[in-house]
């Protein structure tokens, strides 16, 4: 399942490129990309 996100994630990117956002909504996006790799690890953790 995180795997898949990755990817969606990867692609979300790419369209960012496209056109500029804010530093604020960086810094909010980049924090919760930061919340979701940890629960992503967490997740993994409880998997094995």
């Amino acid at each position: 399942m995180c795997k898949n996100t990755a990817k969606y994630h990867t692609k979300r990117e790419n369209k960012k490129i496209e056109f500029p956002y804010s530093d604020q909504l960086m810094r909010i996006l980049a924090q919760g990309l930061v919340r979701y790799a940890l629960v992503c690890k967490t997740i993994a953790k409880n998997d094995i």
